[in-house]
């Protein structure tokens, strides 16, 4: 049941370096070849619009891998098995925000990023003849702005996993570090997000980072192993190319269900009730 320590790097990670370095190098062979043919080394008009034509696709495609990213992280929520795992009293407000997530957060995260640099890039793009000052000032206020909203967003975030959590019996109890790098204004995340609580008289552990999500039941069982997609679909009732990533393990120290693959964390619901199931049938009688 530890918590992952820090953030693992899988294959979304490495597909997502090698468009970010195809990306840039397209976007800096790009201006230097306009730079070469620049007839008049005395007018960077024709650099700064390949600069800036560059640069926009390069984030248009940043942004839209994002989004690809974002949805695939979506909650896969079942309405009527969410009720059957709740503990507590489900709500109107908790069903409402767990259709809901935080995609529109996100989106809205997105917009204000996307609106900077486009300002930035356009007012390289024209130039100091073009309304250079008052594009600036536009960008600036925009990234005050997105700062602004991006505090909202964490604990608006923060109090929908709440509402969320609660008729399940868990609460987030931990959630990852962002550190931001040696350049520019990007980061990445350290940590995973961790959601505990008691259910059934038995501990529960729940651990999410970017490539795997774990559910840990706490209880003495024999050893087991299953991984065989056809029989986890069996007992869940769910279909077999959801549980192709999927193992559930078990022993004296309690029972796991490890999910791998990006945006694991959206089937929580399907490997919390794999785990209890599974529980029931491996308990070993005192």
């Amino acid at each position: 049941m530890r918590a992952v320590a820090e953030r693992t790097w899988g294959r979304s990670s490495v597909m997502w370096a090698v468009l970010s370095i195809a990306g840039l190098a397209a976007w800096i062979g790009g201006v230097v070849a306009v730079a070469m043919g620049n007839d008049d080394p005395s007018d960077p008009a024709p650099i700064l619009r390949a600069f800036a034509i560059g640069g926009g696709a390069f984030f248009a495609m940043v942004v839209v891998v994002a989004a690809i990213q974002g949805r695939s992280g979506d909650l896969k929520l079942d309405v009527d098995l969410y009720r059957r795992l709740a503990i507590e009293e489900t709500t109107d407000a908790s069903l409402r925000q767990a259709r809901r997530g935080t995609r529109r957060h996100v989106r809205a995260y997105m917009a204000f990023g996307g609106v900077a640099t486009g300002l930035a890039l356009t007012a390289i793009g024209l130039g100091p003849d073009g309304p250079y000052e008052a594009l600036y000032g536009a960008a600036v206020v925009v990234v005050v702005a997105w700062a602004i909203y991006g505090a909202y967003a964490m604990r608006s975030a923060f109090g929908t996993a709440s509402t969320v959590l609660r008729p399940l019996g868990l609460q987030v109890t931990g959630i990852p570090r962002w550190v931001p790098r040696a350049y520019g204004s990007s980061g990445f995340l350290v940590g995973a997000t961790t959601m505990t609580g008691t259910r059934h008289g038995r501990r529960v552990s729940i651990t999410q980072d970017t490539d795997s999500a774990v559910t840990a039941v706490g209880g003495s069982f024999g050893e087991h192993t299953i991984s065989a997609a056809d029989r986890l679909a069996a007992l869940t009732g769910g279909r077999r190319r959801d549980w192709r990533k999927v193992q559930a393990t078990a022993g004296d120290g309690g029972l796991v269900v490890r999910r791998r693959g990006n945006g694991a964390g959206r089937w929580i619901l399907q490997d919390l009730l794999l785990a209890e199931r599974l529980a029931d049938e491996w308990t070993v009688a005192p």
